[in-house]
């Protein structure tokens, strides 16, 4: 009875990391640089083989450790010749927006500058409480 809980514990512990499984997925990074593709399971992948000529495309649906395993059958890594990307990057809102908003913010200051200098007919100076927090 001593015994009971740790029992139950453990039991819960190994049940939590066997249903707890990652999931698989293929990295392609282009070397030299610093583009990473990433490939999940469930999508489409466009690649030809070592002496085809033609490009397959098939849907990935499972991912080993020296293959990838499409609806038709097992690829191995070795007998891939290329891999077309495509349009394939996904941009999200801040690779999209941060240029945007950079640019925003140089005008809205040159703005200024031109309404301060040439409307008010005042200088432009350097407040000393800028820059304060």
């Amino acid at each position: 009875m001593k015994y009971k809980k740790y029992i139950i514990l453990s039991l819960l512990f190994s049940l939590a990391t066997t249903f707890s499984f990652g999931q698989s997925f293929l990295v392609l990074e282009k070397m030299g640089t610093k583009k990473r593709f990433v490939y999940h399971i469930g999508q489409q992948i466009n690649y030809q083989l070592i002496g085809h000529k033609s490009m397959e495309q098939s849907l990935l649906t499972a991912i080993l450790d020296s293959a990838f395993v499409t609806r038709n059958d097992t690829i191995l890594f070795k007998s891939v010749k290329k891999i077309h990307i495509g349009n394939k990057r996904e941009l999200s809102i801040l690779s999209t927006a941060g240029p945007i908003l950079i640019s925003a913010g140089v005008i809205i200051l040159a703005i200024d500058i031109i309404n301060r200098g040439l409307v008010q007919d005042g200088g432009y100076t350097w407040d000393s409480s800028i820059g304060v927090a």
